[in-house]
């Protein structure tokens, strides 16, 4: 009967929604509090460009030191309690939503949402749009709490700056007074042109290699293949799309600068264009190396953490 319900709509996987948005916001709260220095020194490298105000760092290394010597381990931290804010529904929707996507798009595509071991080499516009359109949805719960997390990371490389010495909450006071509810998805159009791809690619290649370790393996499904995969995944996914995070963080950022400062960037093609111009091809990779660093481990993380909580949750 269960079976007969499932291959008619899939109801049955649509009772465990819950379970999947428990494990994926589990497994991205994890990898997040573990990679957050990580991710502060990429937006520093990032956000630095060639502005009078903003202190210069020579690369991850000087980064790291000089944060650690004027603003201590903490220093590493900040914009950390609105990343786990926006963590938990941004990343429970997102593998949620993908679970639901892909088992849909199996029925649609072989009439069965059972897993086989070859489908996804078969059929790898599955894992693509599934996790393009769950990112989407994601994209658009994250975007505020991006926005924050970014505007407390790069207080340190200010001179200075109306949300230097602010907290959480009075930051958000702050970015809502002076720049309104509209404010809160500033770069959501190039927050999205590089989260969807990103996702395409994310999903794709995890979904590959994990398959293609089980296949030629031949000694099933182990967590040092999600790690693996997961690593992969990652470092795939941030060199895709490093131009667009540059970019990102650089139109989402730019209310922390002097006004004089900011009339440069006047939109997406227009923040491309005068990186180039002003700082090279080079210019759009600034942040590769940290964000390799991150994304790479803390990929690995969350699709390991990610599937052994499924396993606890029942829903593997």
């Amino acid at each position: 009967m269960n079976k007969d319900r499932e291959k008619l709509g899939g109801q049955a996987d649509w009772r465990h929604l819950g379970r999947y948005f428990a494990a994926g916001a589990s497994a991205r709260v994890t990898a997040a509090v573990l990679m957050s220095p990580i991710d502060t020194i990429k937006t520093r490298l990032q956000f630095q460009g060639r502005f009078k105000s903003v202190r210069q760092y020579e690369g991850a290394r000087h980064a790291l030191v000089t944060i650690l010597k004027e603003e201590g381990v903490l220093g590493f931290f900040k914009g950390l309690p609105p990343r786990l804010m926006y963590i938990t529904p941004a990343a429970a929707i997102s593998f949620m939503f993908y679970e639901q996507f892909k088992a849909l798009l199996k029925m649609y595509t072989t009439g069965d949402r059972t897993n086989h071991n070859n489908f996804i080499f078969k059929h790898p516009a599955v894992p693509l749009i599934a996790g393009g359109l769950a990112r989407l949805l994601g994209t658009a719960c994250r975007t505020p709490f991006d926005i924050l997390r970014q505007r407390l990371q790069v207080q340190g490389s200010l001179l200075r700056s109306q949300y230097k010495g602010l907290g959480t909450f009075a930051a958000l006071r702050l970015l809502i007074k002076t720049e309104g509810l509209r404010g809160l998805w500033a770069g959501y159009a190039i927050a999205a042109m590089r989260d969807v791809p990103f996702a395409m690619v994310y999903f794709l290649t995890y979904e590959l290699s994990k398959q293609a370790q089980v296949l030629y393996m031949k000694n099933g499904e182990h967590a040092y293949n999600h790690l693996l995969a997961g690593a992969l995944a990652g470092g795939c996914a941030a060199t895709c799309t490093i131009p667009f995070d540059v970019v990102k963080t650089r139109l989402q950022t730019l209310a922390t600068l002097p006004p004089e400062e900011r009339e440069r960037y006047k939109g997406i093609l227009s923040t491309f264009r005068v990186i180039l111009q002003e700082e090279g091809p080079r210019g759009l990779t600034r942040g590769l190396g940290p964000r390799l660093m991150y994304l790479m481990p803390a990929a690995s993380l969350t699709f390991t953490a990610y599937e052994q909580y499924k396993k606890l949750l029942g829903v593997s």
